[in-house]
C-alpha cells in the first residue's frame, strides 16, 4: 500500500474506571472506547486503566473484552502531560504528544 508507513512511536491509551467491592464500574467513555477497540480489532494502543482510588491490585477478568490487553496503573504513574487532562487520553511516546477527550480518542 503506497503512502502508508509503519509508525515508530508507541501510543498509550489511558482510560479511567472505578473499583468497588462488587466489581468494576466503567464510565460511559471508557466502555465505548473499549467496545470500539474490541469491535475494530485495534491493536496499535497499549491500553492502561487508571482507577479512581489508590488500589491497583484489581482483577479485570470477565470485565474487559478478552481481545483487548490492558494494564492497571495508578494516577501517580501517569505521564505528567496526562495528569493535567481529563481521560480518555492518548499519548505518543517518545514525543509526549497528548490527545484527550472522547471525540478525539475515538
Amino acid at each position: 500500500m503506497k503512502g502508508i508507513k509503519k509508525s515508530l512511536t508507541e501510543e498509550y491509551l489511558y482510560l479511567d474506571f472505578s473499583h468497588q467491592i462488587e466489581g468494576c464500574v466503567f464510565p460511559l467513555h471508557t466502555s465505548v472506547t473499549l467496545f470500539l477497540l474490541s469491535y475494530c480489532d485495534c491493536k496499535i494502543f497499549k491500553v492502561c486503566l487508571v482507577p479512581t482510588g489508590e488500589s491497583t491490585d484489581i482483577s479485570l477478568k470477565n470485565v474487559v473484552p478478552q481481545d483487548v490487553e490492558v494494564q492497571i496503573i495508578s494516577r501517580q504513574e501517569l505521564p505528567p502531560i496526562v495528569q493535567n487532562c481529563c481521560l480518555p487520553a492518548i499519548v505518543e511516546k517518545p514525543d509526549n504528544f497528548c490527545r484527550a477527550g472522547l471525540a478525539v480518542v475515538l
